[in-house]
């Protein structure tokens, strides 16, 4: 069981046997492990504990963490003791020197899927803890740890779309593609987070109940899952994962330990991968250790010297041979040396798959092998075509002139087109016109015109090289609609081909027939989309719109109109004119019926103080006159009417017989 030299933490994973007599423990066979590697992880600056255990059949296990209170005190110790602060700083980071015990948490991974989490006090009495089954927060039931043999099935009998088995609709039976899942087969993970942990009753306890969490459905493991016989993980013939679930006999504890803060990150991670075949150690990991940990750049994949393989697969040979010799007769010595034979070439082939493995991951993972930031595409130099709808030379993005220093990097969610030199033809693509969206000049169509514009160009700017793309874009859409048949240019082409003339002129070019888009923008309205937004909205935007929503508004009357016509009518005019409540609402009410107002009159109505609230009494009461309106007319005046009461005068009921 290795153990961490600077925290003194260790785990170490055990198979469980039945015990042949009832009633005692579970029998604890330690797996045997080898291929030690202890790295640091440059990102969070977790220690990595990493440890290879030999191939395991269908088997309970469990695994035995040992995490003294002080170890994250400990790691932080050794840290500052290798890395020492300058000496004027040294008191404010007296404290990190100071060993103390603290809570932790233990987050448990099998195969890339997270079961449960073990939650360790600093005032527990003993630092070690042997976790054999995942309890749920209800404590009623619980599921095992099980070791257990892979699931490969044959992909042709399942669907190419979804996965799911031709034969059976059980959404459980299908082929798992989950890559996390996939590349994490044959691990067992367990991170280690410094928390603050608290005690809460598991159950909660009121004068006349107790509430009961409800039952937590079992957690689907890879135990569970099938995967395809093709994948390169087929190579595995066991998945850490756990158990059905089953019911818990023993009552479930009265108080739990929650966390009221944890950090972000683990600061001890350890990690138990499963090998495929007979133990094949890998030499040349765990020699440039500084203070108990490795930096994993330090460590070499395999030693250069090949015999060192060849002596220790003959020596490794050797030893199989000699121990299978000791228990057998001369009759099965031929069929021992083939089964050792057998094993060994096994083992050579397990060994070349970690091998490759392992330089696959170090050249992902390697600089040289990682996108590099593509450099800035060069500006064309082709003439444009206005008619073609090209971009302009000059509407590149300018290259600047002082270098800064690099910014980090904010991911954005809108699209970037790509940059890299390959693509360098697809980053001078820019979106083509918006289909059937065309703009005259007509005042009444400028506000639908805007929102078409801004809702497609806010997701899209980056793909247009400069804001003089842009602008040039937006005057694509000017015009008259190709099926209104006018031969005349609209008014909004007469005002672009104003400023661009204009802007021409400032540059020296006076030919009507030069290439006025091409030629750098300097025009104050033509500077930014904003600016050209709002030269537009000046010369054709509806000067006197609320002037004349106001005068709409004061005509606006119900009359003749039903009480759901008058009020989406006249919210759709209010809200332009007026923006204090109380003078929606007496507007609203100047143009309500009459017999409206009567019937809703009361001290709800005097009492509604928005608008939503009128609205919504006075069309109940326009419901409640037309259920009125129903009934028979009322008799002439003067004439007798019965009486409604069974106290009527002079009736007698007959007495009871």
């Amino acid at each position: 069981m290795p153990i961490n030299s600077a925290s003194g933490a260790s785990c170490q994973i055990n198979l469980l046997q039945p015990s042949p007599s009832a009633g005692s423990p579970s029998i604890r066979t330690p797996c045997e492990e080898y291929d030690h590697q202890t790295t640091l992880d440059p990102t969070t600056g977790a220690i990595q504990e990493m440890v290879t255990i030999q191939s395991q059949q269908a088997s309970p296990f469990g695994i035995l963490i040992d995490i003294k209170p002080t170890a994250y005190s400990s790691l932080k110790q050794q840290q500052q003791q290798q890395h020492p602060t300058n000496p004027l700083q040294s008191s404010t980071h007296d404290h990190q020197l100071m060993i103390i015990p603290e809570d932790y948490a233990c987050k448990i991974i099998l195969d890339g899927i997270r079961v449960g989490s073990y939650r360790h006090p600093k005032s527990a009495s003993c630092s070690k803890k042997h976790i054999t089954r995942i309890v749920p927060a209800d404590g009623l039931t619980f599921q095992a740890l099980q070791f257990a043999k892979l699931n490969l099935v044959d992909p042709d009998d399942y669907d190419d779309n979804n996965h799911q088995s031709l034969v059976s609709t059980d959404p459980i039976d299908r082929i798992c593609e989950d890559e996390t899942v996939i590349r994490a087969l044959g691990t067992i993970h367990i991170d280690v987070f410094r928390c603050t942990l608290v005690a809460q009753p598991r159950r909660i306890t009121t004068l006349t109940t107790t509430i009961v969490p409800p039952v937590k459905p079992p957690t689907i493991t890879s135990n569970q899952m099938k995967f395809s016989e093709r994948s390169k993980k087929a190579r595995l013939s066991t998945s850490a994962g756990l158990a059905q679930q089953a019911t818990s006999r023993a009552p479930p504890s009265e108080m739990r330990w929650l966390d009221q803060s944890i950090d972000p990150f683990p600061f001890l991670q350890v990690a138990r991968r499963i090998h495929p075949g007979s133990k094949k150690p890998m030499t040349g990991f765990g020699e440039n250790t500084v203070g108990g940990f490795t930096d994993a750049s330090e460590v070499p994949l395999l030693t250069d010297d090949p015999s060192q393989h060849q002596q220790q697969d003959s020596n490794s040979s050797q030893q199989r041979t000699a121990t299978s010799g000791q228990g057998m007769n001369n009759s099965n010595q031929g069929a021992g040396a083939t089964s050792d034979r057998v094993e060994q070439l096994a083992g050579e082939l397990a060994g070349m798959k970690e091998a490759m493995a392992c330089m696959m991951f170090l050249m992902e993972n390697s600089p040289a092998f990682q996108q590099q930031t593509p450099p800035a595409p060069k500006p064309p130099h082709a003439p444009v075509n206005r008619q073609t709808h090209d971009v302009p030379p000059h509407l590149s993005a300018s290259v600047p002139t002082q270098v800064s220093a690099p910014a980090a990097a904010v991911p954005s969610a809108s699209y970037h087109a790509p940059a890299a030199p390959e693509f360098d033809h697809l980053s001078r693509l820019e979106p083509l016109k918006i289909k059937d969206l065309w703009f005259s000049g007509d005042s009444a169509h400028l506000l639908s015109f805007l929102r078409h514009i801004r809702d497609f160009l806010r997701p899209r700017s980056s793909l247009f090289q400069s804001e003089s793309c842009r602008i040039v874009w937006i005057s694509r859409h000017f015009g008259h609609h190709p099926l209104d048949h006018r031969k005349q240019p609209s008014p909004v082409e007469n005002w672009y081909n104003s400023l661009i003339i204009d802007n021409a002129r400032q540059k020296g070019v006076f030919s009507m027939y030069a290439d006025l888009d091409g030629v750098e923008f300097t025009h104050p309205a033509l500077l930014s989309v904003e600016s050209f937004l709002d030269g537009l909205i000046s010369i054709f935007g509806d000067k006197f719109m609320k002037e004349n929503a106001k005068r709409v508004l004061a005509a606006c009357k119900q009359r003749n109109l039903t009480i759901g016509e008058y009020n989406s009518q006249f919210k759709s005019l209010v809200y332009l004119v007026e923006d204090v409540e109380d003078t929606r609402i007496e507007k609203y009410v100047q143009g309500l019926n009459p017999r409206i107002i009567r019937q809703a009159m009361g001290k709800q109505w005097r009492e509604a103080r928005s608008l939503d609230a009128r609205m919504e009494l006075a069309s109940e009461a326009a419901a409640e006159l037309d259920l009125l309106a129903q009934l028979p007319p009322e008799p002439a005046a003067g004439t007798p009417l019965p009486s409604l009461s069974s106290n009527r005068p002079g009736f007698h009921p007959p007495p009871p017989q």
